[in-house]
C-alpha cells in the first residue's frame, strides 16, 4: 500500500473516534419535573434507588 493510502486510512480512524467518543463534561438531560441532587453526606457512589409511588423514593 501507498503511503497516501495509509495516511487517508488513519485519518479516517482518527475521525471516527473523535466524532463517537462521548463528551465526559457535558452533563445528562434533565426530564421536566426533575432536579439534579447531591448525596447530603457527600458520598459519590450511589448504588440503588428504589421508588415506592410517584412521591416517595428511597436511595442508598
Amino acid at each position: 500500500m501507498s503511503y497516501s493510502i495509509k495516511l487517508f486510512i488513519a485519518i479516517l480512524i482518527i475521525i471516527s473516534f473523535v466524532c463517537c467518543s462521548e463528551d465526559k463534561n457535558t452533563p445528562d438531560p434533565i426530564p421536566a419535573g426533575w432536579e439534579r441532587s447531591t448525596s447530603p453526606t457527600g458520598y459519590k457512589s450511589l448504588t440503588d434507588i428504589e421508588f415506592l409511588n410517584k412521591d416517595f423514593g428511597v436511595i442508598c
